[in-house]
């Protein structure tokens, strides 16, 4: 995948960020990075769901495509 650059640049995060959240927003985020993280074994989950509520303020979330229900849509959340 990075075959022919010399160096692999970091994302820059794009969306809003955590900090700008209401506490009932950051709760669904924290769900949405949840049912992710939760696919790890159990040993996995927890350093990383720790990390992901720790963190919060400073993860954006990004959303692409329409909000209507049944709709094709791409989201991203990325820790800066």
């Amino acid at each position: 995948m990075t075959k022919g650059f010399a160096l692999v640049q970091a994302l820059t995060p794009e969306g809003i960020p955590g900090s700008q959240l209401t506490d009932p927003q950051k709760k669904l985020l924290m769900e949405l990075l949840g049912e992710w993280i939760g696919n790890l074994n159990d040993d996995g989950a927890a350093p990383k769901l720790a990390a992901a509520k720790a963190n919060l303020d400073k993860t954006y979330f990004a959303w692409g495509g329409p909000t209507t229900t049944g709709s094709a849509a791409y989201y991203a959340a990325l820790t800066k």
